[in-house]
């Protein structure tokens, strides 16, 4: 799935933003992935689809689903302070 996401990223801002020179670069590339995964499955989220919980044990702290739909479902301002942090 990452492959998918990676492609849509590139398709919609640009192949630049996942090869920026940078000190993190693959930190850096990983946070945008799991990023934009979280927003575009956030519905899936207690689906138990293969990639969401291999992502979720590999990346234990970085796909947290929770940041997105509280800002959707539970909106408060510290819900999308979290969000944009």
């Amino acid at each position: 799935m990452d492959v998918l996401i990676e492609k849509f990223i590139c398709m919609i801002f640009g192949p630049r933003i996942l090869h920026l020179d940078g000190l993190n670069k693959e930190v850096e590339k990983r946070l945008i992935i799991n990023s934009v995964t979280m927003i575009v499955f956030s519905h899936r989220y207690s689906k138990e689809d293969k990639f969401i919980i291999e992502a979720e044990q590999e990346y234990n702290s970085l796909v947290d689903f929770s940041i997105v739909r509280d800002v959707m479902y539970k909106y408060s301002k510290k819900a999308q302070d979290r969000y944009f942090s």
